[in-house]
């Protein structure tokens, strides 16, 4: 670690990951492996939403997504988000990568998902959505995001909820802290590299979201609104 802490929490989480891989020989682990990295960084401020600047046609989108991407099924009631790791894994380009990057797709993804089945479908558990993986062929898709991003769809029928419209938590308020929940909005933004959110299209609310490979906090978030 004392060689990685220069390049960064990504770097300390990556190399150790990849240490503890080769040191178990791909076998199963045999306890707890969480691990947390705390970093002082620089604030840098979220760009502002940009109204419709850039936006990919949502239903074109969608369409695509069907054509050529993989999806899961989710239930509103499933806070969990069951089967969203193990569908994760499953998507082309994405078992390949990082662990770090992986483990933030699926928390933006799982933010992303509690947010619809609690505040768009107030946790109905007749209701469904959609969360579509989009693979690089499909360039097209990409919400704004560099080619070759690792690129995601969620599609819901719910009561839109804009996870676009953010204030940053200010972290260094203790009050922040006391507070405990609430945060799911940074975990999104400061995960995904380009989000963008089109409510109430004739296929209903969709979310696109682009990570980039290298690092999913690597470039200027620009979250966007159609």
């Amino acid at each position: 670690m004392r060689e990685s802490a220069p390049r960064g929490a990504d770097a300390v989480l990556g190399d150790v990951h990849r240490a503890v891989e080769a040191w178990v020989n791909g076998g199963p682990a045999g306890d707890d492996e969480s691990m947390l990295v705390i970093a002082r960084v620089p604030a840098r401020a979220a760009a502002p939403p940009v109204a419709g600047a850039g936006c990919k046609d949502p239903s074109a989108s969608l369409a695509a997504a069907r054509a050529a991407g993989r999806c899961i099924e989710v239930h509103a009631d499933d806070l969990v988000m069951s089967g969203l790791r193990e569908w994760l894994d499953a998507c082309p380009g994405v078992a390949d990568q990082a662990g770090p990057l992986v483990e933030i797709i699926h928390a933006v993804l799982h933010e992303l998902g509690i947010n619809i089945g609690e505040h768009g479908y107030r946790g109905d558990p007749s209701r469904t959505f959609e969360v579509w993986h989009v693979p690089a062929r499909a360039s097209g898709l990409a919400p704004d995001g560099p080619e070759g991003s690792l690129q995601f769809l969620l599609r819901d029928s719910g009561q839109p909820f804009d996870a676009v419209r953010w204030r940053a938590t200010d972290f260094s308020d203790r009050g922040a802290w006391r507070r405990g929940r609430g945060f799911g909005l940074d975990i999104i933004h400061r995960g995904a590299q380009t989000l963008t959110y089109h409510p109430r299209t004739p296929e209903g609310n969709i979310t696109l979201v682009a990570f980039d490979h290298d690092s999913a906090r690597s470039a200027q978030k620009e979250p966007r609104h159609a």
